[in-house]
């Protein structure tokens, strides 16, 4: 009679520890999505007063700068280089850290998180044709990724992450032709 009490009561907690981890749970992905919502926010807020920023001088003439392909592309791409390293740069720290990899990789990870985007667009912007510096930008972006997730152990939450967005980055960027 005694050990069934006791299965009663084990039975009452286990429900009452398994309500609370689920409770955590969801409480950290309300967080996360709060967190998202104001990045993308943020981000059109920051696009669409960069697009109004433009003065027309009452002449027909436009900008020669303009006129040059893959000029948008790569102001669109600085956004979401920008948007991409942000959301890797956390995770992949915490699993730095947690590893206790060298200091110098930290170092290089702020770099590629904080400089890289800005780098990256003024290299396309004073280039004669930005859309193929922006390719060879997407292929180093990969190329970053994948020493990220090597570095990491391939760890399996930050790598899946880091692959998502490389993977969305590519299909804003062209589609199909550049996953592959």
């Amino acid at each position: 009679m005694r050990w069934k009490k006791r299965e009663a009561l084990s039975a009452d907690n286990s429900s009452r520890v398994s309500h609370l981890v689920m409770t955590i749970a969801a409480i950290n992905i309300d967080n996360l999505l709060n967190c998202l919502l104001l990045i993308f926010i943020v981000n059109t807020i920051i696009a669409y007063t960069w697009r109004n920023h433009r003065v027309m001088s009452g002449s027909d003439n436009l900008n020669k700068n303009e006129r040059i392909p893959g000029r948008r592309f790569a102001r669109r791409m600085y956004l979401m280089r920008i948007l991409g390293t942000l959301l890797c740069f956390f995770p992949i720290l915490s699993v730095l850290l947690e590893l206790h990899r060298p200091v110098w990789s930290v170092v290089l990870l702020c770099a590629n998180a904080f400089l890289w985007p800005t780098v990256a667009f003024l290299r396309a912007r004073n280039a004669k044709m930005p859309l193929q510096i922006e390719h060879q930008h997407l292929v180093f972006d990969a190329g970053a990724g994948g020493f990220w997730i090597a570095l990491m152990a391939i760890n399996p939450l930050p790598s899946v992450v880091i692959a998502t967005i490389l993977l969305s980055d590519r299909l804003s960027a062209g589609g199909v032709v550049f996953i592959c």
